[in-house]
Order: C-alpha cells, then sequence, then structure tokens
C-alpha cells in the first residue's frame, strides 16, 4: 500500500489525474518548501520556476490504469510549456510506477498495526485521531472517492444532542462531538456556522412535547435551550408559524466536503494511507493478526477497525458477527428556489416524528445559501437505491407549508438524496442506539456499526473511543 504526492508545476499548475474514477485535486494548493525541492531532485527537472502541490489518493496500483490531463487553472498556455509539461506528467508516472514496483506496494508478509475499513466521515475522524498515535495506519474505501455515501449526502447539520435518551452512546457523542467539531473547524478554518435552530410546534397543544424535549436536552448536558414564545420566534423567523419553538444557539451547520478534505490531509500529515477504490472482499484472522483480502492484494493487520457505514454489517459478518442488520432508509431533499432563500435564515424543525424515524422535513440553509427541505424516511431494499421511486414534490410541500404558511408549491424542486444506516425495521419504532465496540470472538476487530445520524456530529468523539481502544488492543 501507499501513498503518493506529486508536485508539479511549470508557471502554471498542472493536474494528474489518475484510478479508477476521476480523482480531482484536493487541498493545500499553493503549498512549497523542501518537500516540493525533495520532487524535483527526485525527478531530476531543475529550472522550474515554481511548485504547487496538489495531493492524490493512491489507487489502482497494482494494474496500470493510469492516465494524465494538463490543465492550467490561469488562463490558455503556450504550446511549449503543454507540450513540456505533459512530457513531465508522463515522465514522472512511469518514474512514480517504478518506485511502487521497487517497494511502494504492501509486501505480502508484511503486517501494519491498523486498518480501517471505510472513507467516510467516521472512518477519516478515526485515521485523523488514530494516526496521532500509532505509526502504520492504513485506511481503505471502496468508492473512487471519499465519503461518497451517508457522509456528503445529509443536511451537514452539527447537532446539539437534545433527542437521545439520556446515558445513549448516540447521547454522549453527539453531545461532545458537537463540541469537538466546532472546535476543529475553528483551528482548521473549515467553513462552519454556529446558526442555531428552532424545534416549533403546530398548536399549544404540543407544549408539553417541547417541554419534555427540551428536559432531555438539558440532562444530555446541551447548553443555552430555551423555550420561546411567537414574538421571539418571528424576530428569528418572521416566515414561521408557530405558538412556541424550542430554541437551540448551539447547532450549526459545517461544509461536509471541506471537513472531509480536511480531516484526509490531517490523517496523511501525520502519516496515515488512505486508499480509494479498494474493496474488501474477504479476511481470514492468523493468531494475533487479520489476513485482508481486497480485489488487488492482501495484507495483515493487527487492529481492524469497521467503520462501513451502510456496509458495516456486511463487513462485520466477514467475521462470523451477524448481531446486527443494517436497513437502508432513504431520505430525500427538496429545496427552496434561488428568489425564495431568505424564506429561513436559521435551521428549522418540527417536533420529532413519533415513529423514532429521523427529525422530520425540516429546513436547513447551507452556508451556501440553498434551502433544503427534507429529508423524508422511507426505507428501500437495496443499498445503492437512492433514486428509484422518488417521493412527489407534494409530499414534501404538505410537511413544510405547516411550518411555513407562506411557501408556494412552485416554490420547490426536487434535490439529492441519502441513505441512513438503520439498525431496525421500518415497523420497529423503538430506539437503536449506536454499536461501537470489540467483535464478541475477535478483540482486535472493533466494529462501527448503525452509525447514522447523528454520526457527522459525533464523528470525531467517535474516533476518540475508538482509537483509544485500538491503542489498548495494540498495547499502547
Amino acid at each position: 500500500m501507499h501513498r503518493h504526492v506529486i508536485a508539479l508545476s511549470y508557471q502554471h499548475p498542472v493536474a494528474i489525474e489518475y484510478g479508477a474514477g476521476i480523482i480531482s485535486p484536493l487541498f493545500d494548493i499553493g503549498r512549497e518548501g523542501r518537500t516540493a525541492e525533495a520532487h524535483a531532485h527526485l525527478f531530476g527537472y531543475g529550472g522550474i520556476e515554481r511548485f504547487e502541490y496538489f495531493e492524490f489518493y493512491g489507487i489502482g496500483f497494482h494494474s496500470r490504469r493510469v492516465y494524465h490531463t494538463v490543465k492550467s487553472k490561469e488562463g490558455a498556455q503556450s504550446c511549449e510549456a503543454q507540450n513540456l509539461m505533459a512530457r513531465i506528467c508522463s515522465d514522472v508516472l512511469e518514474k512514480t510506477w517504478l518506485a511502487f514496483e521497487q517497494g511502494f506496494t504492501m509486501n505480502n508478509t508484511e503486517t501494519i498495526n491498523a486498518v480501517i475499513i471505510g472513507g467516510g466521515v467516521v472512518g477519516l475522524a478515526i485515521a485523523a485521531e488514530l494516526s496521532r498515535h500509532t505509526e502504520d495506519v492504513f485506511l481503505i474505501e471502496a468508492m473512487p472517492r471519499l465519503g461518497a455515501g451517508a457522509s456528503t449526502r445529509n443536511s451537514g447539520v452539527i447537532h446539539a444532542g437534545i433527542y437521545y435518551p439520556t446515558g445513549s452512546l448516540k447521547a454522549f457523542h453527539s453531545v461532545r462531538g458537537a463540541r469537538m467539531l466546532f472546535e476543529f473547524c475553528q483551528h482548521h478554518r473549515v467553513p462552519h456556522h454556529r446558526v442555531g435552530k428552532l424545534i416549533v410546534i403546530d398548536s399549544v397543544d404540543e407544549i408539553d412535547a417541547l417541554h419534555s424535549l427540551k428536559r432531555r436536552g438539558d440532562e444530555n448536558g446541551v447548553e443555552g435551550l430555551e423555550i420561546i414564545e411567537r414574538d421571539s420566534i418571528q424576530k428569528l423567523e418572521p416566515h414561521v408559524a408557530s405558538p412556541f419553538a424550542l430554541w437551540s444557539p448551539n447547532t450549526g451547520i459545517v461544509e461536509v466536503e471541506e471537513l472531509l478534505k480536511t480531516l484526509a490531509r490531517t490523517a496523511t500529515e501525520q502519516g496515515a494511507h488512505i486508499l480509494t477504490d479498494t474493496r474488501l472482499i474477504g479476511v481470514e484472522i492468523n493468531d494475533r493478526t487479520t489476513r485482508l483480502r481486497t480485489e488487488r492484494e492482501e495484507f495483515s493487520a493487527r487492529i481492524v477497525i469497521n467503520a462501513a457505514g451502510l456496509y458495516s454489517d456486511d463487513v462485520a459478518r466477514m467475521f462470523g458477527y451477524d448481531r446486527h442488520t443494517i436497513y437502508p432508509c432513504r431520505g430525500e431533499y427538496a429545496e427552496v428556489v434561488r428568489s425564495r432563500s431568505d424564506i429561513v435564515h436559521h435551521l428549522v424543525y418540527p417536533l420529532p416524528p413519533a415513529s423514532g424515524h429521523g427529525t422530520g422535513v425540516h429546513f436547513t440553509k447551507t452556508l451556501a445559501g440553498v434551502v433544503l427541505v427534507g429529508p423524508n424516511a422511507r426505507y428501500v431494499e437495496r443499498k445503492d437505491d437512492y433514486e428509484q421511486d422518488r417521493a412527489p414534490l407534494d409530499s414534501f410541500f404538505e410537511s413544510a407549508s405547516r411550518i411555513i404558511p407562506s411557501l408556494r408549491r412552485e416554490d420547490l424542486r426536487l434535490s439529492y438524496s441519502g441513505l441512513r444506516a438503520r439498525l431496525l425495521p421500518e415497523h420497529d419504532h423503538s430506539f437503536a442506539d449506536f454499536v461501537i465496540a470489540h467483535d464478541p470472538r475477535w478483540p482486535t476487530v472493533i466494529h462501527a456499526i448503525g452509525i447514522e445520524s447523528p454520526g457527522l456530529t459525533s464523528a470525531l468523539s467517535i474516533a476518540e473511543s475508538v482509537s483509544e481502544m485500538a491503542r489498548s488492543a495494540l498495547g499502547h
């Protein structure tokens, strides 16, 4: 296994794309210094005025599915410059493959410390945390890009921790995780906003349910919760019709794509290796290590962490652990047309549905100014069914117009959808907590199963706990 970074430029940046999927520049564009100079010497090029960084995840390293593009970010270049950069790219790729063949691939007899299965926000957070303390941390992701599943197909909300039973893992990790996530985003300059949330009711008959929700939030350690009346609601949200609301000032939103990139960069800068397009197809326990098999190679690991999201139950079954089943539950969104995007300014939610399936169709204003309406909750058969038989716009309008009566049917259009990794079937309305535990037969295997909402909020907190479990198993 390997992670490879290419830094190339001749007056203008060059992007190299390689692998089974389209890999785009991720971060650190323009970073210069000794590392860039070292690359210049490594590949034998002098006289290049400036190097700019593009970091990629190494994939496809046992098959030469490699191609490159030369692209200027700053407009057209001369044919001479284009040709020179094309020659440099070809030469670098050739020398890179020689390097891979001479030692950057995983030796079949080599044993690494830890492998994380799943490159969503939880897997990346674990990689970033564990690599602070442990060498030889690898993350493998089946898809060509990171976070392609539930991590980027949600509302992007940083939940305060109001909804979940006191003492549950969801309550603990969402409250602790929210604080950690705000601090992380502040420190790493990940776009986010502590925008605040209203949980509204339709009539005064529901006021007891609102007070009950506040008590639960208070017991969970959520700070700043307040029941407010119509006048205060109107000051925050003039279009919302509600006699009372629960105001949560410490609920926020985050730019999830940037969060994923920052977690990936943090992990790789600490020495972790991230491999996309690498699907796990089998495992075998040998003494104190696990032999893992992907479509391209086999390797051994002392610790295995299952953070495979929707497929975490499938990974668990590879180890003979079949206690839990993931039921994919699709959450579909509509969005408000841009001309009506001033219809809300904060997050506006209804009381959670009695079914326990989600938090109800709500309004989310993203950092880009897009107003999302949703998600609904619809169980589906397949774990890749994002679009079949989508709910009509009328269903979103019916729910959303009860919160904002001035909303019109023509103000809505269909948007994206995501899939929740639910641990309960549709007819079961009880509470299902996160599963974060050692495998009952294999203590060097750690499972994170059923990490649905508030998984995004909880990611850093879960990562801290899992990292402690892994380090203890390693004897660190």
